[in-house]
């Protein structure tokens, strides 16, 4: 009698914990800020602020993680830095090489254009960014953001590896692509926020370590 009250007991408070869960993946799906409202604990340090669009990205220092050289040159123009760092691979050094160019033009200072040898490597293309925000931090200290966009999918993970833990602002550009053309429709462009490191860092007892 007891397992069998047991048992009962056991199933009701499956059924319980299986409708909560549906509850909140139905809430989740239609106002995904609901779970935010009523746990705020669990989004602390969180990368709760990305998502949106940014009408002007104020950034004196760009990282790009490279492959084509259009989305570069449209986020160098849209944003104006001073100064620019690229990472791309043996398949785009052409690439970056008329992205350095384009900016030099603008007079806009190349801080470093580097090589990753193998392009699966997550940890290589850190160790490259993290190189590329230290030289920019010394030349225009925190007003840095890295842009996503180009590369390998492991290229722009290594990339936000690195601008998470420097805790530096992550963008990607998103646009509607040209079949025929091969390219992106820029005017049709965006800038959307991954992750900010800036609020990060304005955030009561947050701090960087740099070796």
């Amino acid at each position: 009698m007891f397992w069998e009250w047991l048992d009962r007991i056991s199933a009701m408070i499956d059924i319980l914990v299986g409708g909560i869960a549906l509850y909140g993946l139905v809430v989740s799906l239609y106002d995904p800020q609901a779970i935010r409202r009523w746990f705020p604990g669990l989004f602390v340090n969180s990368h709760d602020d990305g998502g949106e669009v940014i009408v002007q990205l104020e950034a004196r220092g760009l990282v790009f993680t490279v492959s084509h050289r259009d989305t570069p040159v449209w986020m160098i123009d849209k944003v104006n830095p001073t100064h620019i760092a690229l990472v791309g691979s043996e398949a785009s050094v052409a690439e970056m090489h008329a992205i350095a160019e384009y900016a030099r033009r603008k007079d806009i200072q190349v801080v470093s254009q580097q090589e990753i040898k193998d392009t699966d490597d997550v940890s290589e293309a850190r160790h490259a960014v993290e190189d590329a925000l230290h030289q920019l931090r010394h030349r225009v200290g925190d007003q840095i953001a890295v842009d996503l966009t180009g590369g390998k999918t492991t290229m722009s993970l290594g990339a936000f590896m690195a601008a998470d833990e420097q805790m530096v602002e992550t963008v990607y550009v998103s646009a509607p692509y040209n079949t025929q053309l091969r390219k992106p429709v820029l005017s049709e462009a965006h800038i959307y926020l991954i992750a900010n490191g800036k609020r990060r860092l304005e955030a009561p007892g947050a701090g960087i370590s740099t070796p």
